[in-house]
């Protein structure tokens, strides 16, 4: 039991088969050489039990009991056993163009049918399968020379309309100042001439829904978004701009650059309307406090805010009503308390924003939002600054003292004022 690894044992066990099935000498030389591997194959299996035993006959035989009374496989003889594996057979529909044209030209060149008579049998064919709309197709292209010409010009992709999507078409309401009706006039009507491309209107609702934030409050009087509702909001629809959407991100950490300011109006029409919340309100007069966002950037590096970013978006026309978003709207009148109340109201808001986490191309980007104070207006800054119109709110020069130039140049700036901007006064500007 030991040496039946051995090459002598091997040669004793492939020369017993052989005289016991007599045939084997008349075998080809693979067929012998597979039962050689077979006879190794056999020698390893027992010499691994008999170990396995410590070489001890009684319990080899007691445990591998099943095992010895199975019989000895002998391989088999077909010839397709040992001859090299062809090729995959590829399906017709998978293989390439110049392939099938191979596969066909065969049978076109054995067969003594015409062109006729070959479309006919492609039709017959593919009603047979069960594609009678295709046969259908096919037998149309037949009707006439030119046919299949005129379809084709029929079927091209490029000059079929192009359907607006909900957002699209929101936007088209805007600019165009539709009204409901208007719309569904204008969608029924291209509808008749079958060109379906404007949505349900039921959808430009939904559309129009997605574009308020979270968390409004809205009274009679007044109407406030939280600012961290609202960057978040404005943050998650930037991110679904096309052109956005494109972008591969190189780093998560991003920026959001805003402006951000106040006005107030006055002289509204009045109308005979009471208000709950105070008998003072009156609807003559409004405050507004607004954001625009400016720039989205990318940082490589988190202590390097400053200089080193890739910018991702700009806003095209950051001068525009259509990307202004209102913060607050209170019928209130602009003065200089009511300007430093709400003013810091925003500010303490400002204080306690935290970065938006927005999940873009399966990643979780985290953005910051970076608000400048400088939507404002000569009388904005003079409530903030404490100045009257007629004096620099940067210097604190007066119109007396303009022209003395040498005295002007000595006067202290107050830096905390040139989030404002440069004071016209000092310019020079003609009538």
């Amino acid at each position: 039991m030991q040496c039946i690894t051995s090459i002598g044992c091997r040669t004793f066990l492939y020369e017993f088969i052989q005289a016991t099935y007599s045939n084997i000498s008349n075998c080809s030389s693979s067929y012998k050489e597979l039962l050689e591997k077979e006879i190794l194959k056999f020698s390893l299996t027992t010499s691994r039990k008999w170990s396995k035993v410590n070489r001890n006959y009684k319990k080899f035989t007691k445990t591998n009991t099943e095992w010895l009374n199975t019989k000895f496989k002998m391989p088999s003889n077909k010839k397709s056993n040992f001859s090299i594996p062809d090729r995959p057979v590829i399906p017709f529909a998978l293989c390439s163009k110049r392939t099938q044209r191979q596969k066909i030209k065969i049978a076109i060149s054995n067969s003594n049918m015409n062109s006729p008579e070959i479309l006919c049998a492609a039709k017959n064919k593919m009603v047979l399968s069960g594609q009678r709309t295709a046969a259908h197709l096919f037998e149309e292209t037949q009707a006439s020379p030119s046919r299949a010409k005129k379809i084709k010009t029929k079927y091209n992709y490029s000059n079929y309309p192009i359907p607006y999507t909900a957002d699209e078409a929101l936007a088209f309401i805007i600019d165009n100042k539709l009204t409901k009706q208007q719309y569904i006039n204008i969608r029924l009507g291209s509808k008749k001439r079958n060109c379906n491309i404007y949505p349900a209107y039921e959808n430009i609702i939904i559309a129009k829904t997605n574009c308020y934030p979270n968390n409004m409050d809205i009274g009679e009087s007044s109407c406030k978004i939280p600012l961290q509702d609202l960057l978040d909001h404005t943050t998650n629809r930037i991110f679904q701009v096309p052109e956005v959407c494109k972008i591969s991100l190189n780093s998560t950490k991003l920026e959001m650059l805003y402006k951000w300011g106040c006005d107030g109006s006055s002289g509204q029409s009045q109308y005979r309307q009471n208000f709950n919340d105070d008998s003072l309100i009156t609807d003559e007069t409004m405050f507004m406090f607004s954001i625009v966002p400016l720039e989205l950037r990318s940082h490589s590096e988190v202590n390097d805010v400053e200089n080193n970013y890739e910018v991702i978006w700009t806003n095209p026309s950051p001068s525009s009503t259509k990307f202004c978003r209102p913060i607050k709207y209170i019928f209130k009148k602009e003065t200089i308390e009511s300007t430093k109340e709400e003013v810091k109201d925003i500010e303490t808001q400002l204080l306690k924003l935290v970065n938006t986490d927005v999940i873009f191309n399966e990643s979780i980007v985290h953005v910051k939002h970076t608000l400048i104070f400088s939507m404002v207006d000569g009388k904005v800054c003079n409530s903030m600054t404490i100045t009257s119109s007629q004096t620099c709110y940067i210097c604190g020069c007066k119109p007396k003292r303009f022209n003395d130039i040498d005295s002007v140049k000595n006067m202290p700036n107050k830096t905390e004022n040139y989030r404002f901007g440069l004071s016209t006064l000092h310019a020079w500007i003609s009538k």
